[in-house]
């Protein structure tokens, strides 16, 4: 389990069933368990380095193809700063498909959340990754480190 500031649920519970229609007699009644998970991983710019590009960082646990990814959140532990107006998004299938905008150095700093519901589509997988893209863009970073929390539902048949 990760030490961060946030806790990683990996296949504890079935927390979450899904209304299944198509069930075998079409009545509705059938329902499917998935399980929810969430992973941390770290970008550390005494090691990642703060270069305007894609930082991929290595979770510990893959996530299958066709988990639904719902949230994340970015909260940095050691203060990110930059020569200029740095902004960061978070990616599981391309560069910055969970973030329906850039976050700021700013909302990095306060502990920034950007949820999964509203106006932006969940990401499916759509293969295994065991990546998190971090990207780094406007301006370079110069010192932080940042938690980056990911949350996701496993597919049906996992």
């Amino acid at each position: 389990m990760s030490s961060g500031p946030f806790k990683e649920h990996v296949a504890t519970v079935a927390s979450i069933s899904r209304y299944d229609s198509q069930g075998e007699d079409r009545t509705g009644a059938s329902y499917r368990s998935q399980l929810h998970q969430s992973q941390n991983v770290t970008y550390d710019f005494s090691i990642d380095g703060g270069a305007i590009a894609n930082h991929n960082l290595e979770l510990k646990y893959a996530i299958p193809a066709g988990a639904l990814v719902y949230a994340s959140t970015m909260y940095a532990t050691t203060t990110v700063t930059s020569g200029g107006a740095l902004t960061g998004t978070v990616g599981v299938v391309a560069a910055g498909d969970l973030n329906a905008a850039a976050a700021t150095i700013a909302q990095v700093n306060a502990g920034w959340h950007e949820p999964r519901v509203g106006a932006v589509a969940p990401v499916v997988t759509t293969a295994e990754t065991t990546n998190v893209i971090f990207t780094i863009a406007a301006a370079a970073a110069t010192a932080g480190v940042v938690y980056v929390n990911i949350e996701y539902l496993l597919p049906g048949d996992a």
